[in-house]
């Protein structure tokens, strides 16, 4: 009787045994977590591809000053919940091409990658979405935590400014003069899909700002003074992080912005205006000579006209010569400029007439020939 019992406990138990075994085996093993290698190379949309070889192997040959160049660098790699995987921050020593920095990152899901290049500069003005002055972006995109949410919202709707004074109300702009000065700012932000292997994935940037140079030969019969010049319908606001709607690609690297998105202000036209630059001391321009005006760096735009054909939406801009400003140019077809550009404006001065000229670059070449006299008031 005894035995009996023990035989039927323990065939009790292989069956309990036997039922957890069963259920257990209906779970699925959670799965193994893959980190990877994910190698970032950053480059101006102007220079090569990033050299593999080491982490700053500069083409100097690509800018034409430091200004245009990246000094210091900030990546932050977004998972695909959100939250931040890595925020690193790097000199990059005044470079063009920066070849690649190593995250180590879970695989298998898509990542947002976020550049930040010349934070630092200090003379760079920054406003949150509120119109909030960002006293230090240093300090701001450096408070972004690693395993904390990324605040995405906040950084889109960050904003570059050149005028502290503007009244939107009134569409007035408190400093004519303000421009973009030292290290430009550069940033974009790129989905990259992160497979169960080490990969490595170039960014390509453009800096936040027009260039302007202004080439001026002097083929009158005398010596003259530049005393000053004016660009119309500049904007003096943009986004931080570029809203590009279209690129143009060239072997397969986005050299070009076709389409972009600005800030827009209900009534102000994003507060448009006309810089106004004065040489107080004046810039000698000897009769056949050709002198370039010192750069001018202003922020992205695009006019908007409710006339299709309006000739008012177009670009227009002066120069004065012994204090007296010349007819205003307008130059057709010549309706939008894109952050990364190069406006190359040759001026031809002859007794009596000016001529004018506009290479945009990368753009290509739109020649113009208006001939006008100076304005003698």
């Amino acid at each position: 009787m005894r035995n009996s019992v023990h035989i039927l406990i323990l065939c009790l138990a292989s069956l309990f045994v036997a039922g957890c075994d069963e259920s257990v085996s209906d779970v699925p093993a959670p799965e193994k977590e893959i980190w990877v290698n994910l190698n970032i190379g950053v480059a101006l949309s102007d220079a090569a591809k990033p050299v593999r070889s080491s982490r700053a192997d500069g083409n100097e040959e690509a800018a034409a000053n430091e200004a245009e160049k990246m000094q210091t660098l900030r990546i932050v790699v977004v998972d695909k919940n959100g939250d931040v995987e890595a925020n690193r921050f790097l000199y990059a020593g005044s470079v063009v091409e920066y070849g690649e920095e190593h995250f180590k990152v879970r695989a298998n899901e898509t990542k947002q990658v976020y550049v930040f290049v010349n934070e630092n500069n200090e003379s760079v003005k920054v406003y949150d979405a509120t119109g909030g002055l960002v006293a230090d972006l240093h300090d701001y995109l450096g408070g972004i935590e690693v395993g904390e949410p990324f605040p995405r919202e906040s950084i889109e709707g960050l904003e570059i400014r050149l005028n502290d004074g503007v009244d939107s109300e009134l569409d007035a702009v408190g400093d004519a003069s303000a421009q973009s000065a030292g290290g430009l700012p550069m940033s974009k932000c790129e989905s990259i899909e992160v497979y169960d292997k080490d990969m490595s994935h170039d960014i390509y940037l453009h800096r936040a700002a027009v260039k302007f140079t202004f080439n001026i030969k002097n083929e009158s019969s005398l010596d003259r003074v530049l005393t000053g010049l004016s660009i119309d319908k500049m904007a003096y606001r943009e986004y931080y992080l570029p809203r590009v709607d279209e690129y143009k690609y060239v072997g397969g690297k986005p050299t070009e912005i076709v389409d972009f998105d600005t800030p827009s202000p209900e009534g102000t036209n994003n507060g448009y205006y006309t810089f106004e630059k004065s040489f107080e001391r004046g810039i000698s321009l000897p009769k056949g000579k050709e002198v370039t005006a010192p750069l001018v760096y202003l922020l992205e735009g695009k006019y908007e006209s409710a006339a299709v054909a309006d000739a008012a939406k177009n670009y227009s801009m002066t120069i004065s010569l012994n204090g007296a400003k010349t007819q205003a140019k307008v130059f057709d077809n010549l309706d939008r400029l894109p952050r990364n550009t190069h406006v190359v404006v040759n001026i031809t001065i002859k007794d009596r007439t000016i001529k004018w000229g506009v290479d945009l670059r990368p753009y290509g070449e739109v020649k113009l020939d208006p001939d006008f006299g100076l304005d003698r008031d």
